[in-house]
């Protein structure tokens, strides 16, 4: 993921973190050096519907094994990674996509400011 911003390659990140739970995708884009970056899944404030419905999802389980019900920022990624990526980069392009009910994905593209 360490490339120079001028290789002209682009991260695409779909759902790193199950649940909205995670590192991976954090992980992912504070190694990524690259100009524009594609994520795909739910995103806050555009997120699941199913953290309103208490049978969506209530067997995600955190990383200490632990179930908990569906979070505010969506099924896709970690709130950490969404504060990162809408403080280093502008949202160019929005996109909804067919989803399963009470879910939201959508695709974002995004130029690093």
């Amino acid at each position: 993921l360490r490339r120079h911003r001028g290789d002209g390659r682009t991260l695409v990140l779909m759902n790193p973190d199950y649940g909205g739970i995670g590192t991976f995708g954090l992980r992912c884009v504070e190694s990524y050096e690259g100009e524009h970056l594609i994520t795909v899944g739910e995103w806050a404030p555009r997120c699941t519907y199913g953290a309103y419905a208490d049978d969506v999802r209530t067997s995600v389980k955190d990383a200490s094994g632990m179930s908990r019900r569906p979070c505010s920022h969506g099924q896709s990624f970690s709130r950490e990674v969404q504060e990162l990526v809408e403080r280093e980069f502008t949202a160019m392009n929005v996109l909804r996509l067919p989803s399963f009910p009470m879910f939201c994905d959508i695709l974002v593209v995004w130029k690093r400011k």
